[in-house]
C-alpha cells in the first residue's frame, strides 16, 4: 500500500530545498524559513548529480535549525524527505539524515541510516524511527557502487502509511510500506541534520556525496515521489519541476 496521490503542488509544505548548486546553505524553498548551518568541512563540488553536489567528509554535516519546531501535518506525523546519495565507504551504522538520538533506536524520532548490517557481508540502508519507548525499522536496501547516485525517499502520509523508496542508476523505483507506525513520534527535540543524528555527535560518521535535499512538512504520494525520481534521471531537479507544476 502507498499513499493517495492529493494532487496537490510540489511546492506545498516544501520548507527544506537544498540543491547545493552554490553554498552548503542556500536553501531555496518557496517560502523558506530554516536557514541551514554548516559543521565540519561540507564541500560544494562540481559536476554533481545534478550540476554541483555537496561533498561530506567524516565528521562534517549540515544543521537544519529550526526543523525541529514545524508544523508538521496530521498531528505532527506526517513529512516527507527526498535526496539523491552517492556512498562512501562507511563504518558503524551512521545516519544520512536524522533528526533524533541515535544512541537508542527507540528514542523519538526518525532517520536514514547507511552501512546498518543487512546480513553478515552485506551493508544496507534502512529507516529508523522510535516512540520513546519503541522502535520500528523499514527496509533494507542495498548500497549502489561507489559512483553511482541513488534516489532515497522516505515518507508518512496522512493516513499513517510509512514508506521508504530507493530509486537505483539502471532506471529501478523500489519501495516497502507499513502501516503499523502509530505510535511514531516525529518530533525529538533536535532538528535533522545531513551528515550526522540529531544530537550532531553520533560515534559513526557519514561519508558520501548528497545532493538535492528536501523536506516537507506533509506525505508524498507515490505519484509525487515516482515524479521526482524520473525527473531526477533525466538531468531535471526538483527546483526544475517546482517551476513548471
Amino acid at each position: 500500500t502507498v499513499a493517495a496521490d492529493t494532487s496537490r503542488a510540489l511546492a506545498d509544505g516544501l520548507e527544506v530545498y537544498l540543491p547545493f548548486d552554490t553554498t552548503a546553505t542556500t536553501n531555496v524553498a518557496p517560502n523558506a524559513s530554516i536557514t541551514p548551518t554548516v559543521s565540519g568541512s561540507p564541500a560544494i563540488t562540481a559536476s554533481g548529480f545534478h550540476r554541483s553536489f555537496l561533498k561530506i567528509p567524516s565528521g562534517a554535516y549540515i544543521n537544519l535549525p529550526g526543523t525541529e519546531s514545524l508544523a508538521y501535518e496530521n498531528g505532527d506525523k506526517s513529512f516527507a524527505i527526498c535526496c539523491w546519495v552517492r556512498m562512501g565507504a562507511q563504518s558503524g551504522d551512521p545516519c544520512i539524515w536524522a533528526n533524533k538520538n541515535w544512541s537508542s533506536g527507540k528514542n523519538k524520532g526518525i532517520l536514514l541510516c547507511a552501512a546498518r548490517a543487512e546480513s553478515a557481508s552485506t551493508a544496507g540502508v534502512v529507516a529508523s524511527a522510535g516512540s520513546g519507548s519503541g522502535r520500528l525499522e523499514l527496509g533494507t536496501f542495498n548500497y549502489e557502487a561507489t559512483d553511482r547516485w541513488t534516489f532515497y525517499c522516505v515518507t508518512r502520509s496522512n493516513e499513517g502509511v510509512m514508506t521508504v523508496y530507493q530509486g537505483r542508476s539502471d532506471g529501478t523505483l523500489d519501495w516497502v510500506a507499513d502501516s503499523t507506525f502509530t505510535a511514531f513520534a516525529l518530533k525529538s527535540g533536535y532538528s535533522f541534520k545531513i551528515g550526522q543524528d540529531g544530537t550532531g555527535g553520533y560515534k559513526s560518521k557519514f561519508v558520501g556525496d548528497v545532493d538535492d535535499f528536501a523536506l516537507w512538512t506533509r506525505g508524498l504520494s507515490h505519484q509525487e515521489i515516482k515524479r521526482i525520481y524520473e525527473a531526477g534521471r533525466s538531468g531535471v531537479d526538483l527546483g526544475d519541476l517546482i517551476k513548471h507544476d
